[in-house]
């Protein structure tokens, strides 16, 4: 497969997700997360987590214990 990169060499879809995920992990810890027990704790719930409460899970309205 042949993927677009950038001038740094780097595929554009990889930069993309990277990009995402330092940017969800600055927003858990401006909301005064540490950022790794926001992701670990968001990982380990979200097969279990009702679709309907997905909007529970964003940094800014995130909760531990729920």
């Amino acid at each position: 497969m042949v993927y677009r990169c950038g001038a740094d060499g780097v595929p554009v879809f990889v930069k993309a997700a990277l990009q995402a995920m330092m940017s969800l992990l600055h927003s858990a810890r401006i909301n005064g997360h540490e950022p790794y027990a926001y992701l670990r704790n968001v990982l380990e719930r979200l097969p279990t987590h009702p679709a309907s409460r997905i909007d529970k899970l964003p940094p800014h309205r995130w909760d531990a214990g729920s």
